[in-house]
């Protein structure tokens, strides 16, 4: 019953609640589509920051670092430190004054530290030179942490120098107490003996300011909840900045090695779940170290960061509602006064007056409908019109056909005649001339057919020549060259004659012996059949070849035919693709194509 009355509202009304209902529908969908591409926005704008962030992080961390190689790189590739690692206890001992010397050339060595404020302290590890004679904070005997693990661990390191984190000073070293129980990083390097580099001779560390790693991962946090690691190659966190706890960075830490598997070389993003919350996590690993740096993003960051927008998005869906109901009765009205218009000017083209246009007024979907209409109407008086001419067009030529049959038949029966009484007179030249042209005109007539096998078209054109030779004294050779394969193909029939007719009378029969050759092939082109006539005729001009297509006929002796209509036959009955083409030289001869569908 509602589906019923619905139907019987007038279109003004059906319109203005289809509007509504559209518009409504889209503005509903807008507010949810527009949340979560929000939501997907946020995330990429947060994740392209996050990458900013972490590339600088990165780069920054590699700066520092590096700064810190290659001063270790110096020191410990230094002849002269080497040598000094290098002298023995019992050289102190018969030169009591060189360790005032020595210990002020490492002093002198040392000092290039103090141009990098990020190195606390040095200290030489050595198994020989000034620890064996005296030890403080700076010279340090090698026995006393070959168990360590660090040292142990740097012993392994390919790289020859090995970062580690400590919670405590090393041994003579200062107190972490000292910089607020905040974790030391070490860099230690070996040093290897100057004439026999499998002997090691000591170690050079540098103790860095915690503050540079936590300043550094600081700024990396992007949110609220977010934070930051640099761990070791042991999994152990070196640093971090943000709330984490050991078992979650631990984690974290673990979940990513499974990502990765192990191999941090370049940056990567990946999603991580745990606990049931969904992170972002980005790793790479810092050059010249065995730290990874790791930086954790909470989804649910994200998520609250896109919450303020879509209050404000339902703020203007409650604002845009009563605008919409203004709009789709506006438009309603709008639609419905030129539909009606529309209506009026069709029911004049129903009657049979195709001369009425209507003003499309206005660009929206009714004006171009307008426009499609008065196109339509054009269209329609063009195709009425051309289909009358192409009536007329098509009548003429079957009365042609007609003709050309009707005579043909006519003059069969009547050489048929002929052929008897030569047989009574015993006139064997005649006979020949008779059954060749009887034979001719029976091919023309093709049993009413418009098409034929390619074999009657080619027996047809052989028969023509035969018949001229009669009258020319063999002037004309004939040469066929066609696949088998094709004979039984249906090609539109008398084609082939006229052809041959224009290139013997206005091409072999101009030249100055008379005399020449004929040469058909056939091939196929895709889905057409591709027939070529060559002779070697006197050719003819550009323009003679653009008139014959045009005009159908080639003044002369009166042998001409309508080529034009060859052309036209082919095109009504394959298409604009198939017809006639010319190539045509002066004095070399002329080329006919014939393209037809098979």
């Amino acid at each position: 019953m509602i589906s019923r009355r619905i139907s019987d509202l007038g279109i003004r009304q059906k319109l203005f609640i289809s509007y509504f209902m559209l518009v409504l529908f889209f503005l509903c969908l807008y507010l949810v589509i527009n949340s979560v591409l929000v939501v997907n926005e946020n995330k990429k704008q947060v994740l392209r920051s996050a990458e900013h962030v972490f590339g600088q992080t990165r780069a920054y961390l590699e700066y520092k670092t590096e700064s810190v190689r290659n001063l270790l790189y110096f020191l410990t590739s230094n002849s002269v430190v080497q040598e000094l690692f290098e002298r023995r206890a019992r050289y102190y001992h018969e030169n009591i004054g060189r360790w005032p010397i020595d210990s002020q050339t490492f002093e002198k060595m040392s000092y290039l530290t103090t141009f990098n404020p990020d190195i606390v302290a040095i200290r030489f590890y050595m198994s020989y030179g000034l620890a064996s004679v005296f030890q403080n904070e700076t010279f340090i005997a090698l026995s006393r942490v070959q168990d360590a693990a660090w040292y142990q661990r740097l012993l392994r390191n390919e790289r020859r120098i090995y970062w580690y984190a400590d919670p405590f000073a090393p041994e003579g070293g200062a107190k972490s107490t000292e910089y607020g129980g905040a974790r030391f990083i070490h860099a230690a390097r070996s040093v290897l003996n100057s004439q026999n580099i499998k002997e090691l001779t000591g170690v050079v560390q540098f103790d860095i300011s915690p503050a540079m790693l936590h300043a550094t991962l600081g700024n990396a946090s992007l949110t609220e909840s977010s934070f930051a690691l640099l761990i070791n190659a042991d999994g152990e966190v070196v640093d971090s900045a943000g709330s984490v706890s050991a078992e979650s960075a631990a984690s974290f830490w673990g979940k990513a090695s499974a990502l990765r598997r192990g191999d941090f070389g370049s940056e990567s993003w990946d999603t991580v779940t745990l606990a049931r919350n969904t992170y972002l996590v980005g790793t790479q690993a810092i050059e010249g170290t065995d730290w990874v740096l790791m930086l954790v993003l909470p989804n649910r960051d994200i998520v609250r960061l896109s919450a303020r927008p879509a209050q404000k998005m339902v703020f203007v869906f409650a604002f845009m509602t009563p605008l919409t109901l203004f709009l789709a009765f506006f438009v309603s009205r709008s639609a419905t006064k030129r539909i009606r218009g529309l209506i009026s000017r069709m029911d004049t083209v129903v009657q049979g007056d195709f001369s009425v246009t209507l003003d499309p007024g206005n660009r929206d979907e009714i004006g171009q409908l307008t426009e499609r209409f008065n196109f339509m109407i054009a269209e329609v008086e063009q195709l009425v019109e051309e289909k009358y001419t192409l009536g007329k067009e098509v009548k003429n030529l079957e009365l042609k056909a007609l003709q050309a049959q009707i005579n043909p038949h006519f003059l069969y029966n009547t050489l048929d005649l002929i052929n008897w009484m030569s047989v009574r007179h015993d006139a064997q030249e005649i006979r020949t001339l008779v059954t060749a042209l009887s034979r001719f005109y029976k091919l023309s007539l093709g049993r009413g057919e418009d098409t034929v096998p390619l074999r009657d078209e080619l027996e047809h054109a052989r028969t023509y020549v035969q018949i001229q030779n009669m009258r020319y004294e063999n002037a004309i050779t004939l040469v066929i060259d066609t696949p088998p394969d094709l004979d039984e193909c249906r090609v539109l029939k008398l084609v082939l004659q006229p052809l041959m007719e224009n290139s013997i009378f206005h091409g072999i029969m101009l030249k100055k012996e008379e005399r020449g050759v004929i040469r058909i092939t056939a091939e196929r082109a895709g889905a057409d059949l591709l027939l070529c006539v060559d002779d070697d005729g006197v050719g003819m001009t550009g323009e003679r070849q653009r008139q014959i297509l045009t005009s159908g006929v080639i003044a002369g002796d009166g042998h001409g035919y309508g080529v034009r209509n060859i052309h036209e036959r082919l095109q009504l009955s394959y298409g604009p693709e198939s017809g006639l083409s010319f190539e045509s030289c002066e004095g070399k001869g002329t080329r006919v194509r014939i393209r037809m569908k098979i």
